[in-house]
């Protein structure tokens, strides 16, 4: 895994954001979906994919989003 640095996960994040409001309410989910199929053929490693969506779910959970 690679640290990114603060300022890196803070332009990803506002990128995402705007992409996902750019996507729309309709579109969202899909967007979404595409963007972490397109990401796993770029990792290349399908287990590092599902221990990140894992991950994902659980830095959710535990700020208590839905």
């Amino acid at each position: 895994m690679t640290d990114l640095s603060w300022q890196e996960a803070d332009r990803l994040w506002a990128r995402l954001a705007e992409a996902r409001d750019t996507a729309g309410e309709e579109d969202g989910e899909a967007f979404l979906a595409r963007l972490v199929l397109l990401l796993a053929h770029e990792v290349g490693d399908v287990d590092r994919v599902l221990a990140a969506i894992d991950a994902a779910l659980e830095a959710g959970q535990a700020v208590g989003e839905p």
